[in-house]
Parts: structure tokens; sequence; C-alpha cells
């Protein structure tokens, strides 16, 4: 008898708690991604939930934690619903052109061609590496390529992406959605600010590159700033002046002299034999093509 009145009062408290949580303001619910453990919702401290696999990248299952199985089916389902609305506030505040893309790729007055660029842009969760996406950009026009840059989506030479979703809390909701995807723990990721950082350790190296960065041997660096240092590459070489590593440019960036090397080479720049003193000292000879079955900084 008393166990049996211990566990009714015990339900009456999960049961005061399940309406709090239901009635609680987003400020109070947080995102779970610590790295190493696996992504999950939490309230005021408490992991309520675990985020795995749905659907789509950006519709996540929401498992509800153990200890709110005692509640009832009802209840149950809404608690649920409130972190999905929740889950669907923070896309619309951290992660909305990554929305869009999926979106646009959905959109049938957009060509089918454009909408195939967008799947894959969406489903590689908004930053993809040129390479993987050369074949589809063949098949786009002039007109159909302005519909990309009217979304946002910067094509650079080296990788396509949104900047808005370079963003710290953009980086951890795409590095979050594709963990539950995945099923994976969640990855470490850069200091919010940073625009280059040491390569690291394996694990290190996938969460900036799922952030936005890329690697350029001992150092990984943020890829809108690589886009940047690859468009003055064209226009100093256009001016008939050298781009070196001791360039302004590079050396305020904190790039080595193997990093910007290795970045020049990525570009699809080549050095010059024996330029002439301050000229041009770089010739484009065109970008790396995709390799067959080459992994391109994604998860394996």
């Amino acid at each position: 008898m008393l166990l049996a009145a211990a566990e009714r009062r015990l339900g009456k408290v999960l049961r005061v708690k399940a309406d709090e949580l239901v009635a609680a303001a987003d400020m109070d619910f947080a995102l779970l991604d610590e790295a190493g453990q696996a992504p999950g919702i939490g309230w005021t401290g408490t992991p309520v939930a675990a985020l795995l696999a749905g659907p789509t990248l950006l519709s996540p299952e929401i498992r509800l934690d153990r200890a709110l199985l005692a509640l009832g089916q009802d209840v149950q389902k809404q608690v649920v619903q409130r972190l999905a609305a929740w889950v669907e506030a923070q896309k619309q505040k951290h992660i909305l052109p990554l929305v869009k893309m999926q979106d646009s790729a959905a959109d049938p007055a957009v060509p089918a061609v454009v909408r195939a660029v967008f799947a894959q842009l969406a489903d590689a969760g908004g930053v993809i590496a040129r390479t993987e996406l050369d074949s589809a950009l063949g098949h786009l026009d002039k007109d159909q390529r302005h519909l990309l840059r009217k979304a946002g989506i910067d094509i650079g030479v080296l990788d396509i992406y949104h900047a808005g979703l370079l963003k710290p809390g953009a980086a951890r909701w795409r590095s979050a959605l594709l963990a539950a995807r995945l099923a994976k723990p969640c990855l470490p990721l850069p200091l919010p600010g940073l625009t280059l950082i040491a390569a690291g350790e394996r694990p290190a190296q996938m969460g900036a590159r799922i952030a936005g960065f890329r690697g350029f041997g001992e150092q990984m660096l943020r890829i809108d700033m690589a886009e940047r240092m690859a468009r003055t590459a064209h226009e100093t070489i256009a001016k008939g002046e050298g781009f070196t590593a001791a360039s302004p440019q590079i050396v305020s960036l904190g790039l080595t002299e193997d990093s910007f090397l290795n970045l020049m080479r990525q570009a699809g720049f080549r050095p010059v034999e024996a330029p002439a003193e301050g000229g041009a000292n770089w010739a484009f000879k065109g970008r790396q093509k995709a390799r067959p079955n080459a992994a391109q900084g994604g998860r394996p």
C-alpha cells in the first residue's frame, strides 16, 4: 500500500512537471549538443528528449526521455508537441536559409534542375564542396544560376553555401541535426568568432567542416574567407602583381606559408616559372575535379 501511494504521488508530481514544461517559454529550453553526446533537448537544465533520424534532415524524431514515459499517452503527446514547436521556432531563428532551401527543392515553380541543386545542398546541411555539385551546376544556364544567388547561395570556387548558415547558432543546429540523422554523437565545433583554426584531430576536423571550415594542411579556414582570398588572388594576378604568403591579406588572416600554398592549389592556381620581379607569380589553371568515391569533408 505504501508503495502504491508513493507511485501515485510520483505520478502526480510528474504530471505537474509535464504541465509546467508544456507551458514553458522558449527560453527555458536548450539544444543539447555537447561533443561526444547524442543530440537532444533540455528543459531548465534537465534532458527531456533525444533527437533521432526523421523523414528529412530538418524533421528529426523527438523521442522523450525514459523518465517521461510514465506519463499518460495524451500528456506525452502534448509534451512532444511543445518540444516540436520549440524546434520549429529554433529552425526559423537559426537555420531559416536551410529551411528555405528545402522548400525550394519541393517548389514546382522552381525549374527542376535548380530544385535538384537545392535538394543536394539542403540534404548536406547547407554547406557542400563545389566538386560535389559540379555536375548539377553544369546543367544550369545563367538565369538559373541567378535563382541560386538570389536565394543567397554563394557559388564559390571551393564550396557552395549560404553565409547565414556559418553563424554559430546555425552551425550548432546543423551539426546536431546531421548527428541525429546519422545516429552519431555530436562533434566538437570551433569556438564562435574564429575564422582560422588548427586542424586538430579527426573529430575536430569533421566538426569544423560541418561548421563551415575547409582544411588547408595543418590549418582550417572558414570557407567564406577562403573564397575571399581566392577572389583576391584573381584580382591581384589580373593586375599583374604578385600574391604571396607575405601579402597583407594573408598575413592578417594568420595563414602559414604551407596553408597559403595549399589554398592556392585547391583554388586552381599554379606557380609561374621565373615570374618577373613584382609580377604575377600564379596562373589560374582550373579547379580540381571530383574524384570517384572521394569524401568531400562530410561525415563517414
